[in-house]
């Protein structure tokens, strides 16, 4: 696995641990020469004038801000601090540096990392632990640096000098395990392992072909024992999130009034929008209703002129409607129909009526001397019916349908004046011919019906 920088790391926040108990490695008091005063050499060993970039030296070199963990509770991190400031300084380490001086000075943090935790009373055998895990650390990362491959770091490892061992990257895990096996003791060691990995250290998954998917498992598995020893205080995401204050001036939010007048008008459209659905949808009953009033009425009547008024008779009305408008009918302009035992033209050319339009197309209605003829033969009423099909605009299909239902009755009337003769009604698309689930069907919906309220035609 190479080594990147910019990877992402979960570092548990210290802030708002809890104190573990004495003994476990954390929580203890610090010693008084972690921090040294201004102008004080560190007893921990001054930090090595290799290991900081220098902006002469390395002009077009990023930045490196230091680690610090000298303030954490965990007595082992914060003895660390350097060592893990070296670590994280090393890729901005010159690469024809003295490898002896760095090795030397390297070697005096790991001196007083050991010194100062053997005078806080830390048991020997977990110093030794600790500066195993740090070992690994350093080495792993010094000998994948261009400069530290190429020295005699690679002959001999601080590893090897402190642990006369070669390689830990096994032994690293193996360690962390065991730890495991008694938390409440070992948490600080843990969080010193965890520290190790999020720096770079990867040891026997350096090599592994899974992409980092099992390192990364580890550092999880670590987390999550870690958030559970150090819950999470609530802490602001920056000391200086807050904006800069405008001395007494209170804040205000300044808008104009075109933004008001905008919103209100917003508010108003879409309160328009909803009342106008709204009164339409409860006002498609009525229409319903009203136009049913006196339909029954006007068949009950004209089946009580007749003898038989279930059934047509038609030795009474001596009217051929299919020879009449038989070229009509062969122009698809009119079908003929019967409903409750009256003969019914129907108006159902194609171009008749646009989608939502209330006037007729002249060249689509029925031939004006055929209408004309029946009109004179025919001296009962007649009944003009609209209809829609299901795709209402703007106004409602009632109202559309009664329209166009007038419309064609203007129409007759031009042809043959006799006021009260002719009754319109509009049922919008409560009686279609075919159902409003294609192109071609919707427009034979549109259509008006002329019922001959007599029996006979055929």
């Amino acid at each position: 696995m190479a080594d990147d920088g910019n990877k992402t790391i979960i570092m548990p926040n210290p802030g708002g641990r809890r104190r573990p108990a004495p003994g476990n490695g954390f929580g203890q008091s610090q010693p008084d020469n972690i921090h040294p005063a201004p102008g004080e050499q560190s007893p921990l060993g001054h930090q090595p004038s290799h290991l900081t970039p220098s902006s002469q030296q390395h002009p077009a070199a990023h930045h490196v801000h230091d680690l610090t963990f000298g303030s954490l509770p965990n007595t082992y991190l914060a003895n660390a601090n350097d060592i893990l400031v070296f670590v994280g300084n090393l890729n901005c380490v010159e690469p024809m540096a003295d490898v002896t001086s760095i090795r030397r000075e390297v070697e005096s943090l790991f001196t007083g990392f050991e010194s100062n935790l053997t005078a806080l009373g830390y048991p020997a055998d977990k110093i030794v632990l600790a500066r195993y895990m740090l070992c690994c650390l350093v080495d792993e990362l010094v000998l994948n640096t261009p400069w530290g491959s190429q020295s005699s770091w690679s002959q001999q490892t601080l590893l090897s000098k402190y642990h006369n061992e070669t390689w830990g990257g096994e032994k690293f895990f193996l360690i962390l395990d065991k730890l495991q096996a008694n938390l409440s003791q070992n948490i600080a060691l843990i969080e010193l392992a965890y520290v190790c990995l999020a720096t770079g250290f990867c040891g026997k998954y350096r090599l592994a072909k899974d992409e980092g998917a099992g390192l990364f498992a580890v550092q999880q598995k670590l987390a999550r024992i870690l958030e559970q020893y150090y819950p999470q205080a609530d802490t602001e995401l920056s000391p200086q999130w807050r904006g800069i204050g405008r001395g007494n001036e209170a804040s205000k939010i300044s808008t104009s009034p075109w933004l008001w007048a905008s919103i209100l008008l917003l508010i108003l459209s879409a309160t328009y929008l909803f009342l106008f659905f709204d009164l339409r949808k409860q006002t498609e009953p009525v229409y319903q209703m009203l136009a049913k009033v006196g339909w029954q009425d006007i068949i009950d009547q004209e089946l009580m002129n007749y003898n038989q008024p279930t059934s047509a008779d038609t030795g009474k009305t001596p009217i051929n409607l299919s020879a009449l408008l038989r070229a009509d009918i062969n122009a698809q302009k009119v079908m003929l129909g019967e409903q409750d035992g009256f003969a019914v033209i129907h108006l159902v050319h194609p171009a008749l009526f646009a989608s939502g339009s209330t006037v007729p197309a002249a060249e689509s209605l029925p031939s004006t001397s055929a209408i004309a003829q029946l009109l004179t033969e025919f001296q009962g009423r007649l009944l003009i019916v609209g209809h829609t099909d299901s795709t209402g605009k703007a106004e409602s299909n009632w109202v559309i349908s009664l329209k166009r239902a007038n419309a064609v009755k203007d129409w007759l009337a031009g042809v043959n004046p006799q006021p009260g003769r002719y009754i319109a009604r509009g049922v919008a698309d409560t009686q279609p011919l075919k159902p409003n689930d294609s192109a071609e069907n919707r427009q034979l919906n549109r259509r008006v019906d002329i019922v001959l309220l007599a029996k006979g035609a055929n």
